[in-house]
Protein backbone atom coordinates (compact mmCIF):
# COMPACT_ATOMS: atom_id res chain seq x y z
CA UNK A 1 0.00 0.00 0.00
CA UNK A 2 1.35 3.45 -0.94
CA UNK A 3 2.05 6.02 1.74
CA UNK A 4 -0.87 8.12 0.56
CA UNK A 5 -3.35 5.27 0.63
CA UNK A 6 -2.11 4.13 4.07
CA UNK A 7 -2.48 7.63 5.46
CA UNK A 8 -5.95 7.87 3.99
CA UNK A 9 -6.95 4.56 5.61
CA UNK A 10 -5.70 5.76 8.98
CA UNK A 11 -7.60 8.99 8.62
CA UNK A 12 -10.73 7.04 7.74
CA UNK A 13 -10.39 4.84 10.78
CA UNK A 14 -9.89 7.89 13.02
CA UNK A 15 -12.97 9.50 11.57
CA UNK A 16 -14.95 6.31 12.09
CA UNK A 17 -13.88 6.02 15.71
CA UNK A 18 -14.73 9.67 16.33
CA UNK A 19 -18.14 9.26 14.78
CA UNK A 20 -18.80 6.13 16.84
CA UNK A 21 -17.74 7.92 20.01
CA UNK A 22 -20.01 10.87 19.29
CA UNK A 23 -22.89 8.53 18.49
CA UNK A 24 -22.31 6.63 21.76
CA UNK A 25 -22.28 9.85 23.76
CA UNK A 26 -25.46 11.02 22.03
CA UNK A 27 -27.26 7.77 22.83
CA UNK A 28 -26.00 7.82 26.42
CA UNK A 29 -27.24 11.37 26.87
CA UNK A 30 -30.66 10.47 25.51
CA UNK A 31 -30.87 7.41 27.76
CA UNK A 32 -29.85 9.48 30.80
CA UNK A 33 -32.44 12.13 30.04
CA UNK A 34 -35.13 9.49 29.66
CA UNK A 35 -34.17 7.84 32.96
CA UNK A 36 -34.18 11.16 34.79
CA UNK A 37 -37.55 12.07 33.35
CA UNK A 38 -38.96 8.68 34.32
CA UNK A 39 -37.82 9.25 37.90
CA UNK A 40 -39.34 12.72 37.97
CA UNK A 41 -42.60 11.32 36.55
CA UNK A 42 -42.66 8.64 39.26
CA UNK A 43 -42.16 11.25 41.99
CA UNK A 44 -44.88 13.43 40.52
CA UNK A 45 -47.27 10.49 40.35
CA UNK A 46 -46.58 9.51 43.96
CA UNK A 47 -47.09 13.08 45.10
CA UNK A 48 -50.31 13.45 43.17
CA UNK A 49 -51.75 10.17 44.44
CA UNK A 50 -50.82 10.72 48.12
CA UNK A 51 -53.74 11.58 50.37
CA UNK A 52 -53.49 15.11 51.76
CA UNK A 53 -52.99 15.37 55.51
CA UNK A 54 -55.98 16.45 57.49
CA UNK A 55 -55.92 19.96 58.89
CA UNK A 56 -53.89 20.03 62.08
CA UNK A 57 -51.91 16.88 61.32
CA UNK A 58 -48.66 18.80 61.57
CA UNK A 59 -49.13 19.09 65.35
CA UNK A 60 -49.92 16.63 68.13
CA UNK A 61 -53.68 16.38 68.46
CA UNK A 62 -54.40 16.75 72.16
CA UNK A 63 -55.75 13.53 73.62
CA UNK A 64 -56.72 12.01 70.28
CA UNK A 65 -54.80 8.84 71.05
CA UNK A 66 -51.49 7.24 71.94
CA UNK A 67 -49.79 4.45 70.00
CA UNK A 68 -47.51 2.13 71.96
CA UNK A 69 -45.21 -0.29 70.12
CA UNK A 70 -42.50 -2.43 71.66
CA UNK A 71 -41.00 -5.76 72.66
CA UNK A 72 -41.37 -8.03 75.70
CA UNK A 73 -40.57 -5.19 78.10
CA UNK A 74 -43.61 -3.37 76.79
CA UNK A 75 -45.63 -6.60 76.92
CA UNK A 76 -45.00 -6.51 80.67
CA UNK A 77 -45.35 -2.74 81.02
CA UNK A 78 -48.44 -1.92 78.96
CA UNK A 79 -51.08 -3.46 81.30
CA UNK A 80 -49.91 -1.06 84.02
CA UNK A 81 -49.63 1.78 81.52
CA UNK A 82 -53.36 1.56 80.82
CA UNK A 83 -54.02 2.21 84.50
CA UNK A 84 -51.90 5.36 84.56
CA UNK A 85 -53.41 6.78 81.36
CA UNK A 86 -57.10 6.27 82.00
CA UNK A 87 -59.31 8.30 79.73
CA UNK A 88 -56.71 8.33 76.95
CA UNK A 89 -57.24 6.07 73.96
CA UNK A 90 -54.34 3.64 73.76
CA UNK A 91 -53.41 1.50 70.79
CA UNK A 92 -50.93 -1.17 71.87
CA UNK A 93 -49.02 -3.31 69.37
CA UNK A 94 -46.25 -5.27 71.09
CA UNK A 95 -44.44 -8.57 70.46
CA UNK A 96 -41.80 -10.17 72.68
CA UNK A 97 -38.31 -10.59 71.25
CA UNK A 98 -38.69 -7.99 68.51
CA UNK A 99 -35.81 -5.77 67.44
CA UNK A 100 -36.22 -2.14 66.39
CA UNK A 101 -36.72 -2.92 62.65
CA UNK A 102 -39.53 -5.33 63.59
CA UNK A 103 -40.99 -2.81 66.03
CA UNK A 104 -40.95 -0.26 63.24
CA UNK A 105 -43.14 -2.69 61.30
CA UNK A 106 -45.51 -2.86 64.29
CA UNK A 107 -45.61 0.93 64.18
CA UNK A 108 -46.47 0.91 60.49
CA UNK A 109 -49.27 -1.57 61.10
CA UNK A 110 -50.92 0.46 63.84
CA UNK A 111 -50.12 4.11 63.15
CA UNK A 112 -53.00 6.45 62.45
CA UNK A 113 -52.55 10.19 61.79
CA UNK A 114 -55.15 10.94 64.45
CA UNK A 115 -52.78 9.70 67.16
CA UNK A 116 -51.08 12.37 69.25
CA UNK A 117 -48.18 10.50 70.79
CA UNK A 118 -45.99 7.57 69.72
CA UNK A 119 -44.28 5.41 72.34
CA UNK A 120 -41.46 3.68 70.45
CA UNK A 121 -40.17 1.23 73.04
CA UNK A 122 -37.38 -0.42 71.07
CA UNK A 123 -33.69 -1.25 71.04
CA UNK A 124 -33.39 -3.79 73.87
CA UNK A 125 -33.10 -6.67 71.38
CA UNK A 126 -30.85 -4.81 68.95
CA UNK A 127 -27.19 -5.86 68.79
CA UNK A 128 -25.38 -3.18 70.84
CA UNK A 129 -22.45 -3.31 68.41
CA UNK A 130 -24.66 -1.59 65.84
CA UNK A 131 -26.55 1.29 67.51
CA UNK A 132 -27.06 2.82 64.08
CA UNK A 133 -29.86 0.27 63.55
CA UNK A 134 -31.91 1.93 66.29
CA UNK A 135 -30.94 5.39 65.02
CA UNK A 136 -32.25 4.56 61.56
CA UNK A 137 -35.58 3.26 62.81
CA UNK A 138 -36.13 6.23 65.09
CA UNK A 139 -35.51 8.51 62.13
CA UNK A 140 -37.97 6.56 59.99
CA UNK A 141 -40.65 6.99 62.66
CA UNK A 142 -39.92 10.71 62.94
CA UNK A 143 -40.20 11.20 59.18
CA UNK A 144 -43.66 9.63 59.21
CA UNK A 145 -45.15 11.30 62.29
CA UNK A 146 -43.79 14.78 61.67
CA UNK A 147 -44.09 17.00 64.74
CA UNK A 148 -46.01 14.52 66.85
CA UNK A 149 -44.43 13.79 70.19
CA UNK A 150 -42.40 10.58 70.51
CA UNK A 151 -41.62 8.79 73.77
CA UNK A 152 -38.41 6.72 73.64
CA UNK A 153 -37.35 4.94 76.86
CA UNK A 154 -33.65 4.51 77.51
CA UNK A 155 -32.36 0.97 77.22
CA UNK A 156 -31.07 -1.64 79.61
CA UNK A 157 -29.99 -4.74 77.70
CA UNK A 158 -27.37 -7.42 77.47
CA UNK A 159 -23.77 -6.78 76.46
CA UNK A 160 -22.44 -8.47 73.31
CA UNK A 161 -18.71 -8.88 72.63
CA UNK A 162 -17.93 -6.20 75.19
CA UNK A 163 -20.50 -3.72 73.87
CA UNK A 164 -23.18 -2.61 76.33
CA UNK A 165 -26.26 -0.46 75.80
CA UNK A 166 -24.44 2.86 76.15
CA UNK A 167 -24.18 3.29 72.38
CA UNK A 168 -27.90 2.77 71.96
CA UNK A 169 -28.60 5.23 74.77
CA UNK A 170 -26.40 7.82 73.06
CA UNK A 171 -28.59 7.32 70.00
CA UNK A 172 -31.68 8.01 72.12
CA UNK A 173 -30.09 11.14 73.59
CA UNK A 174 -29.07 12.48 70.17
CA UNK A 175 -32.51 11.78 68.76
CA UNK A 176 -34.17 13.68 71.61
CA UNK A 177 -31.74 16.59 71.23
CA UNK A 178 -32.69 16.90 67.56
CA UNK A 179 -36.42 16.91 68.37
CA UNK A 180 -37.22 19.26 71.28
CA UNK A 181 -40.15 17.85 73.22
CA UNK A 182 -39.17 14.20 72.70
CA UNK A 183 -39.55 12.32 75.99
CA UNK A 184 -36.93 9.80 77.16
CA UNK A 185 -38.11 7.94 80.30
CA UNK A 186 -34.86 6.82 81.91
CA UNK A 187 -35.36 3.10 82.34
CA UNK A 188 -31.61 2.44 82.16
CA UNK A 189 -30.94 4.58 85.24
CA UNK A 190 -33.93 3.09 87.05
CA UNK A 191 -32.49 -0.41 86.60
CA UNK A 192 -29.05 0.71 87.72
CA UNK A 193 -30.43 2.34 90.86
CA UNK A 194 -33.02 -0.36 91.65
CA UNK A 195 -31.65 -3.76 90.60
CA UNK A 196 -34.25 -5.48 92.81
CA UNK A 197 -36.88 -4.52 90.21
CA UNK A 198 -35.39 -7.02 87.77
CA UNK A 199 -36.05 -10.70 87.24
CA UNK A 200 -33.06 -13.11 87.57
CA UNK A 201 -32.32 -12.70 83.85
CA UNK A 202 -31.54 -9.01 84.53
CA UNK A 203 -33.42 -8.09 81.37
CA UNK A 204 -37.12 -8.23 82.22
CA UNK A 205 -38.70 -6.36 85.12
CA UNK A 206 -40.61 -7.98 87.96
CA UNK A 207 -44.26 -6.94 88.31
CA UNK A 208 -43.12 -4.14 90.61
CA UNK A 209 -40.51 -3.11 88.08
CA UNK A 210 -43.00 -3.18 85.22
CA UNK A 211 -45.33 -0.99 87.27
CA UNK A 212 -42.52 1.49 87.93
CA UNK A 213 -41.57 1.42 84.26
CA UNK A 214 -45.17 2.18 83.30
CA UNK A 215 -45.12 5.22 85.58
CA UNK A 216 -42.02 6.54 83.81
CA UNK A 217 -43.55 6.08 80.36
CA UNK A 218 -46.92 7.49 81.42
CA UNK A 219 -45.19 10.61 82.69
CA UNK A 220 -43.55 11.01 79.28
CA UNK A 221 -46.92 10.63 77.53
CA UNK A 222 -48.57 13.18 79.84
CA UNK A 223 -45.74 15.63 79.20
CA UNK A 224 -46.39 15.27 75.48
CA UNK A 225 -50.10 15.92 75.92
CA UNK A 226 -49.63 18.84 78.31
CA UNK A 227 -47.34 20.69 75.91
CA UNK A 228 -48.51 19.82 72.39
CA UNK A 229 -46.65 22.85 71.02
CA UNK A 230 -43.31 21.81 72.49
CA UNK A 231 -41.84 21.51 69.01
Amino acid sequence: MSAGREEGARAGRRAGREQAREEGERRGLIAGERAAQAELDAIALATASAEPEAEGDERPLGTAGVLVVGDSLEVLTSPYLEGYLQGIELTINVVGGYSSPQIFELFQEAYNPSQSVIVFDAGTNDNPQYPEILAGNLQRVAEIVGNRCIVVPTIHGYSVNGYDSSGKNRVVARFAAQRPGTQTPDWASAVRDNPEMMQPDNLHPTPEGANFRAQLIAEGVRNCLIDPDGF
